[in-house]
């Protein structure tokens, strides 16, 4: 198999993000399962072909593999974990608790131990956290020099934390070229389904010789080319961020109110949250809430505030999103750590993604700060 490599690693939470009681109905055009919102209504979606990283090195090579003749998967099972791989990963936690039995199967990460207390994060059910301290009825957790802390009603530790955690460790394709295509079959000749970034992580589902079928969101799969990913394995962990500490209190607000709603419903058309809203509603009704007027509808959206880099946004700008390179159909709130709450389809509900989960118009900043 081409370069294929196994390195063990914890993993961030990026391809666990549907929620429970979020529906996940597979569609025909795979595209359209992640960009069913209010404004999405193309049938066919065009992406300029990738052809090469920073460096040159081809990031979607040309093959000839028919997607219409079987392959055999080189694994017969891409869950099976050796052992001791699995105890090496756990002997990277000197104290290791794991999410368990929580409400809707996500749990908050808070900036102080209180229920009244900023949402800084989110750990889902099953993630790893790195215990740091016991304060009674929370522990402070830390991820990637990020402290936080959990509630203790919904952390296990010691044999229970371990068995957990033996069960939960699985494989992931992490991408190793600056910028690769995910594609609907195993061909280079097969359409796009988006693009992934260097680091980004996958869950796998089924490995080729040449090719690699991952799990690209909620129920949607899609298939990388084996020569630019690394195979590793380990833990989802939560995602937590101190920059949450810097935020003015209206992007705080923006987020902490975002997180509460994930799991609702999308209705077309709607613009009432904890009842209904679609994608441009969602938007308009966080922003509202803090005494910010937005227009209606995504591509009004899209002509507020000053466009920013990726590199300057933060949480509480909106991503904006297209599907013929020239009309806005979709909006979201980004919410740090590379993540966005959106109002996605009928089906998902209001939901987390990447920000690049599928290629993106750019980023506004509406606040002002």
């Amino acid at each position: 198999m081409n370069r294929i490599r196994n390195k063990i690693y914890v993993c961030g939470l990026i391809a666990l993000l549907s929620i429970s009681g979020v529906g996940c109905a597979r569609r025909s055009s795979g595209i359209e399962d992640l960009l069913d919102s209010t404004e999405f209504n193309s049938t066919e979606f065009n992406s300029t072909e990738v052809t090469s990283d920073a460096s040159g090195m081809e990031s979607d090579p040309s093959d000839p593999t028919d997607p219409l003749d079987p392959l055999q998967s080189v694994w017969d099972d891409p869950a099976y974990i050796p052992l001791e791989e699995k105890e090496a990963i756990l002997a990277q936690y000197d104290w290791l608790g794991i999410v368990h039995n929580t409400a809707g199967g996500v749990l908050n990460v808070r900036m102080e131990p209180s229920t009244s207390a900023f949402i800084m994060g989110k750990a889902f059910e099953n993630a790893a956290v790195h215990i740091v301290e016991d304060l009674g009825e929370w522990y402070r957790i830390e991820e990637n020099g990020a402290y936080g802390y959990v509630s203790k009603d919904f952390i296990v530790t010691g044999d229970e934390a371990r068995t957990l955690a033996m069960n939960s460790i699985k494989r992931r394709a992490v991408v190793n070229a600056a910028a690769l295509n995910i594609r609907k079959g195993p061909s280079t000749h097969t359409n796009v389904l988006g693009r992934a970034v260097a680091q980004s992580s996958y869950a796998v589902k089924e490995v080729y010789e040449n090719w690699m079928k991952i799990q690209v969101s909620g129920d949607l799969e899609g298939f990388v080319h084996s020569d630019y990913v690394d195979i590793m394995m380990g833990l989802d962990t939560p995602i937590i961020s101190e920059d949450y500490a810097n935020l003015s209190q209206t992007r705080r607000n923006l987020v902490n109110m975002a997180w509460s709603y994930i799991g609702g419903r999308y209705v077309w058309g709607g613009v009432t949250l904890g009842v209904g809203v679609d994608c441009s509603g969602f938007t308009m009704r966080l922003y509202e809430s803090q005494g910010i007027s937005l227009l209606r509808v995504a591509r009004a959206q899209a002509t507020q505030g000053r466009e920013v880099s990726t590199d300057e946004m933060k949480p509480g700008d909106l991503v904006f999103y297209y599907m013929d390179n020239s009309f806005i159909r979709h909006v979201a709130m980004y919410v740090g750590d590379g993540k966005i709450i959106h109002a996605a389809n009928a089906e998902k509900g209001i939901r987390m993604d990447k920000y690049d989960y599928v290629p993106y118009a750019f980023v506004r900043n509406i606040i002002g700060d």
